[in-house]
């Protein structure tokens, strides 16, 4: 599906592509939900059948896109669902755990939420909770499906704001998105897919290029300088 890429440490990689192009299923095949049909996909040299189920999933942690529905629990007992790669399903969190958990509402700013039931809470913070449980797993690698989709702008600032300060702490990140603008702004490196096949990667202001743009998404794009940061607006077709 791709050539071979490293996920690195203290850097965010961002996932571009139009609707259908392979990036939900390029993160299900790095959590390991799906099995790459050739290549290999490794963590410190080792595959997901190497390392165990178990212990891939206290290394690498998901937020998957939202669902419909919202669970009916509080937010300190949805984060805690975190802990079950390093705990198991039965029981309460060891002190450990509830450690892990009390420092990941903490680090994304809901410990005030703790309390309230999941479901009650807005877009935004909803999201920053479902971070917030990737975080209880206590991963060195964090992935994102479309984390800024539905959020209103403020919401979407302090998103970005937090996956940066992860980053900035040693995580890997990984985060899938379908806004240009905000990828150039959030993303140190891009990959960008189309039909399941990589057309480039590389540091982001290398790669959206607008030659690049236009043959992956068949648009024109404007480009305004904003200080030291290059921002990306779509050309709309006049009739």
């Amino acid at each position: 599906m791709t050539e071979a890429i490293d996920i690195v440490p203290g850097r965010i990689l961002g996932i571009l592509g139009p609707n259908g192009s392979g990036k939900s299923t390029f993160l299900h095949l790095l959590t390991g939900l799906l099995e790459p049909s050739k290549g290999t996909i490794t963590w410190e040299g080792k595959t997901r059948r190497q390392w165990g189920g178990r212990q891939w999933a206290q290394r690498i942690a998901a937020v998957p896109q939202e669902a419909g529905s919202q669970p009916e629990m509080s937010v300190r007992r949805y984060v805690a669902l975190g802990r079950i790669p390093h705990e198991g399903v039965f029981g309460a969190p060891s002190a450990k755990g509830q450690q892990a958990v009390t420092e990941a509402l903490r680090i994304c700013r809901v410990a005030h939420l703790a309390d309230r039931r999941f479901a009650e809470l807005s877009g935004g913070q909803r999201q920053r909770v479902r971070i917030a449980q990737a975080l209880a797993q206590t991963p060195r690698t964090l992935i994102l499906d479309e984390p800024a989709n539905h959020l209103d702008l403020h919401a979407v600032e302090d998103v970005a704001s937090l996956l940066r300060t992860l980053a900035v702490q040693g995580l890997s990140i990984v985060v899938s998105l379908h806004d240009i603008d905000l990828a150039s702004h959030l993303a140190d490196e891009v990959m960008i897919l189309q039909d399941g096949q990589t057309q480039a990667v590389g540091e982001t202001a290398e790669v959206l290029t607008h030659e690049v743009i236009r043959r992956c998404w068949g648009v024109d794009i404007l480009t305004i300088q904003d200080g030291d940061e290059t921002r990306y607006l779509l050309k709309y077709a006049t009739s």
